[in-house]
């Protein structure tokens, strides 16, 4: 309005008078409708913000009035409140820059809806509510604070309790023997074990608690004595349940299930263990140690026989073999166990037993170095790439191959003078004709190749073909035969497949 005032309606020149008035009023106009959406934005803006603190403040309220119900709770709202104190402080500041633009607005005469004039007495007075929260956030942690070290003291008078019991179970172990009860045994060691364990836990978190309230971790060295104390006991009645579980399953359960090494590897650790745990141990417990070291002692004189008759390697003719040397027909099949083993007394004829089974390990060996020699070729081809404008293909270097080739064909001699290759040496010479036949195409293709991509280029012309008709026929039939051979690598290019090609 001022400057509507200040400026002229009408500017008179020389020959004319400029009536100004009616783009003052259209400036005008213009200024106070862009002066009205400036301020309308100022408040709409004002008005996202006093709603984003409003619901910060409420945010921070509901967690600082939540009750910690352990240490770890009380501990972690401890930590809230002290990274909320930056940020309220921030928001505070906030709240003054927003009642800063309310009075700019009012000073402008704009018109302020309840709803935003609500919203910043809402805003304006959450730091007076936040600071009874505060103050009562911090009364509440300082009871729970105290509360939860009671707590803490009665959980670790408990822990000791349970600690003194789990010990007085454990020293009446020292009276238990009976090899046979292992089964309950072995009920009552692994609910000590379940008992230590919690035990365990609750030191750890009894410490953590301490350690959370600035007090020095205690010392728990009942458990570490206990679980001293317990170990010899749970080592000798595990190890009596392991092995006398299994012993049945290995005597007359199906021979084909038998894990040698495994068998000589539990039998190994068993009594190893028990020899460890016996200079541990007296009286009753000492008596069942001695028993389970005999009994262990006992059964690792048939390891060895299974561990023959189990031989992977083991095939009819080693069964026909060792049938004609012991005079007694054996198949360790399904239907056989250690049990008719032994009522066959196979014990008696181990020696003949582990020669023909040490013999079969050999042919094995040589039959799995076969197969294996075999499988490496499977994903093996030629690789080969078109050749310029010629509509057919070229094979690219084959270095990895050329090795991988080599490696076998002297792996595969190596087998041929083997002892232990007559089972399957027509397999080996099979294998071995096969190889040699590889890479004689291999050479013949490269050298055949050579000569094409010299001859190509010439006869490609039609004046040579003019100058030269008789070589040129003849460079037609190659030429003919190499595009039809290359073109069958588009179907496969397997160096096995391509290498047993007649036609090549």
């Amino acid at each position: 309005k001022g400057a509507g005032e200040q400026s002229l309606d009408l500017v008179a020149f020389k020959m004319i008078r400029v009536n100004a008035d009616p783009i003052k009023q259209s400036l005008m106009d213009t200024a106070l409708h862009l002066r009205g959406r400036l301020l309308a934005q100022m408040m709409e803006d004002t008005h996202d913000k006093n709603h984003y603190i409003c619901e910060r403040y409420h945010d921070i309220q509901e967690r600082l009035q939540t009750e910690a119900t352990n240490a770890e709770e009380l501990d972690a709202l401890k930590k809230f409140l002290a990274s909320s104190t930056a940020e309220l402080a921030t928001l505070e500041g906030t709240i003054g820059e927003s009642s800063a633009v309310f009075d700019v607005l009012s000073e402008a005469h704009f018109t302020i809806e309840a709803e935003d004039s609500n919203m910043l007495w809402e805003t304006a007075s959450w730091p007076k509510i936040m600071a009874v929260v505060l103050r009562e956030s911090e009364q509440r942690q300082q009871k729970g604070r105290v509360a939860f070290q009671d707590e803490l003291r009665r959980d670790q008078t408990l822990l000791y309790d349970e600690l003194e019991a789990i010990s007085a179970v454990t020293e009446g172990f020292a009276e238990l023997g009976d090899i046979d009860q292992y089964e309950d045994r072995l009920m009552a060691i692994q609910d000590i074990e379940e008992r230590l364990n919690v035990a365990k836990e609750q030191a750890e978190l009894y410490n953590s608690r301490e350690e959370l309230f600035g007090q020095k971790p205690t010392d728990y060295p009942q458990l570490s004595l206990v679980q001293k104390s317990f170990d010899p006991y749970a080592n000798l009645w595990k190890a009596c349940a392991e092995f006398l579980r299994s012993k049945p399953q290995w005597m007359d359960g199906p021979f084909t299930n038998l894990d040698a090494e495994q068998i000589e590897s539990d039998m190994e650790t068993w009594y190893r263990g028990t020899l460890k745990t016996m200079k541990q141990l007296k009286g009753p417990p000492l008596e069942v140690a001695t028993i389970l070291k005999d009994r262990l002692q006992d059964f690792q004189q048939y390891i060895p026989l299974i561990i023959a008759l189990r031989n992977p390697g083991l095939r009819d003719r080693h069964w026909d073999k060792l049938t004609d040397k012991i005079g007694i027909k054996v198949k360790a099949d399904a239907s056989f166990s250690v049990t008719r083993a032994l009522q066959l007394n196979l014990n008696d004829h181990l020696a003949a037993i582990e020669e023909v089974s040490e013999y079969a390990s050999k042919e094995f060996g040589l039959e799995k170095t076969l197969a294996l020699m075999q499988d490496a070729w499977g994903d093996t081809c030629f690789e080969y790439i078109t050749w310029r404008e010629t509509g057919t293909y070229i094979l690219k270097a084959f270095d990895e191959t050329q090795v991988l080739l080599d490696d076998q064909i002297v792996k595969t001699q190596s087998m041929r003078s083997s002892p232990y290759i007559g089972a399957f040496e027509e397999q080996v010479k099979t294998w071995n004709s096969k190889l040699s036949l590889i890479q004689e195409i291999m050479d013949e293709w490269m050298k055949c190749q050579a000569g094409w991509l010299y001859l190509e280029p010439i006869f490609g012309s039609e004046d040579i073909m003019q100058q030269m008709p008789a070589e040129g026929r003849l460079f037609k039939v190659v030429d003919t035969m190499w595009r039809k051979i290359m073109a069958k690598l588009e179907v496969t290019s397997e160096v096995l497949i391509v290498g047993a090609e007649e036609e090549l």
